[in-house]
């Protein structure tokens, strides 16, 4: 397993270190066993074309904390902090649902059996981005997939490292936006509500796209634009009535200086397509009546059941 990694690893270093019982992307000159960020690699000139980009896009101000998706945003360090902050406890109020059984989607925890979204993975190099404490992860390696486990978060790694039993899977740390792997490494690039939710797409998408093969799937689940706009931040739950600009959804302001990323109906499929992705299916999961939703408040408790709360992309790199 370690030479695997070490091939899809781009003139980086793989190490074991002993506080996080697991692999770890360090940059070579910080090889000494540290926990430390993940730097990216030099693959062309795609940076600058983004740059340039970004240049030309002021923030917006459509509403405080968000602006436009194309800026350069270097969210990075503050959600690392976040996590690394948050982990023990998100941990202990999730992990009972995140795990309880393997292969749930989503706030509501549907069952991919019904979903029919990331398919068979035996025998498949797959890379999850931003793994967490490795639910996902531990599953997909124990029906024999090769399974890396991707996070921005050593708190979040070191959980996923205690939680992984004999699924010996790697785990590295690194960004969505920045990964530090090889072109053509991965056959399944996938996310719950992980590196897509906390990077931006507009950097994360092509670089996904980028570490597939030729034929890989890039399949993640997001919350949907019409979730986000729902939100009513004073009541602190998703409600029937309109509360933000749909169309200025792109960066959110979260806690210590943290950002997340929504992105509208059309600037997904405009992502996608612009890193050389096929969309094979947009899937709008709908829970039954009475399935509770485990990480925000709605109004009414059937919200999701009436409209989409998330958005669950399934695409191929031809």
């Amino acid at each position: 397993m370690i030479s695997e990694i070490r091939g899809m690893i781009d003139r980086k270093e793989v190490v074991s270190s002993g506080s996080l019982v697991g692999l770890l992307y360090l940059a070579p000159d910080e090889a000494t066993g540290a926990i430390t960020q993940a730097r990216p690699a030099d693959h062309g000139p795609s940076q600058g074309r983004t740059a340039a980009r970004a240049a030309q896009c002021p923030n917006r101000v459509d509403r405080p904390g968000r602006q436009c998706w194309s800026r350069q945003v270097d969210s990075i360090p503050a959600n690392r902090r976040l996590w690394n902050r948050i982990s023990s406890a998100y941990q202990y109020e999730h992990d009972p649902q995140i795990g309880a059984t393997p292969r749930l989607w989503g706030m509501y925890s549907l069952p991919d059996a019904h979903l029919q979204a990331l398919g068979e993975v035996t025998g498949k190099h797959v890379l999850e981005l931003g793994c967490g404490a490795g639910q996902w992860s531990r599953a997909l390696a124990a029906e024999g997939a090769t399974v890396v486990g991707l996070d921005l978060s050593e708190a979040q790694l070191a959980a996923a490292a205690r939680a992984r039993g004999a699924a010996r899977y790697p785990l590295v740390q690194g960004a969505a936006e920045q990964l530090p792997f090889a072109a053509d490494s991965f056959d399944l690039v996938f996310c719950d509500f992980g590196g897509l939710s906390w990077a931006p797409p507009h950097l994360a998408v092509p670089e996904a796209a980028r570490v597939l093969g030729r034929g890989g799937r890039l399949v993640f689940n997001v919350a949907s634009p019409w979730f986000e706009a729902c939100y009513d931040e004073a009541a602190g739950r998703v409600t029937t009535t309109l509360q933000q600009d749909y169309f200025g959804l792109h960066t959110i302001a979260e806690d210590d200086g943290a950002t997340s990323y929504q992105l509208t109906y059309g600037d997904w499929v405009r992502v996608l397509r612009g890193a050389g992705l096929l969309i094979d299916d947009l899937i709008e999961p709908r829970p039954e009546l009475g399935t509770s939703n485990g990480y925000n408040e709605t109004d009414p408790p059937d919200w999701a059941h009436r409209w989409p709360a998330e958005l669950l992309w399934v695409t191929h790199k031809p």
